[in-house]
């Protein structure tokens, strides 16, 4: 008898690329290519938060701030709709955010002195460079009025991100829900692990 072999046909299947959405709670670096990925972050425990119903999303271009640590009068040309990239300095974290909206930036990032993370805290009672002040917030109150998303990174990733900021565009992106961040930390940056690390900038 003659054998036959039966030929199944195989199907083609089309490559369907997908996106891969952020999760909340996530860094991430879109652009440029070589650096992309999520990365470590803190919230910071004032600037815009949260609710139930509208978590907070920030998404643009990094603009390394000048000065480079936003305690004068922010002077760079191309700061608005951007985010801002801010070295943590010699002044109070709520003093670099509120120059930063300053000049219209939809977000700010600080690079903290070292590769500890820290919550990020109001400076009550402090003046500017985090010196005893009890009439503050009263004297200035401005500085309660930040109103932009703010997170801190560790040092090692913001040399990273400034690396490449010498010759590429750099675009990050982050999500902040509610109910992470109530228990990454309460108002008075407690019930987290980060807890020691409470600090208003200087």
């Amino acid at each position: 008898s003659h054998n036959s072999i039966m030929r199944i046909p195989i199907p083609l299947f089309l490559c369907v690329c997908i996106q891969h959405l952020p999760t909340l709670n996530s860094f991430t670096v879109e652009s440029p290519r070589e650096i992309m990925g999520s990365y470590r972050h803190q919230t910071a425990a004032f600037g815009i938060q949260p609710t139930l119903d509208y978590p907070i999303e920030a998404r643009g271009n990094i603009v390394w701030i000048n000065p480079r640590d936003a305690c004068d009068p922010i002077i760079n040309a191309n700061i608005s709709g951007n985010i801002a990239l801010i070295d943590q300095g010699t002044c109070v974290f709520e003093r670099k955010a509120f120059m930063a909206q300053e000049v219209n930036a939809s977000a700010v990032i600080i690079v903290f002195n070292d590769n500890q993370l820290k919550i990020m805290m109001p400076a009550e009672n402090k003046n500017v460079w985090g010196g005893p002040d009890p009439g503050h917030p009263i004297i200035n109150p401005y500085f309660s009025n930040v109103h932009i998303p703010v997170i801190g990174i560790t040092r090692e990733i913001g040399d990273i991100l400034k690396d490449h900021l010498w010759y590429k565009q750099v675009r990050v992106q982050w999500i902040e829900d509610q109910y992470q961040t109530r228990f990454d930390h309460d108002l008075e940056g407690n019930s987290s692990p980060l807890s020691p690390f409470k600090s208003t900038g200087p």
